[in-house]
């Protein structure tokens, strides 16, 4: 899943995904062909970043966690194991949880602007 954060970051600063702000709580998500990612954020104690893969029958299949005490797990399958690289790897979810937000907003204001020009 890390390689994966990586990769959605890298499209993330692209501006190649299309955001949309998910239901349930901070977050948000992107649909993908046969995937979706999920990313949240839980600042209700310490600030908590979480990514989910979500497969196409909508049931996360891996996730990477991370918060600001440094403290990364992700799980893949019934395996759930903290890497070392945790600080690097909080910071690429709270850069892609902080791009994913930008986006959302930006389209909303992009789009309340169209409708007040066309009023």
């Amino acid at each position: 899943m890390t390689e994966v954060a990586s990769e959605l970051l890298r499209l993330a600063k692209d501006d190649k995904l299309t955001w949309q702000k998910y239901i349930l709580g901070n977050g948000y998500r992107v649909i993908l062909p046969d995937v979706a990612f999920r990313i949240h954020c839980d600042d209700s104690f310490v600030r908590r970043y979480r990514l989910d893969l979500i497969d196409d029958s909508g049931e996360v299949v891996a996730f990477l966690e991370s918060s600001d005490n440094d403290v990364l797990t992700e799980q893949v399958g019934e395996l759930a194991v903290r890497p070392a690289q945790a600080g690097q790897q909080h910071q690429q979810l709270k850069e892609i949880f902080e791009l994913a937000e930008g986006y959302v907003r930006d389209a909303g204001i992009t789009k309340a602007l169209q409708n007040l020009k066309q009023a």
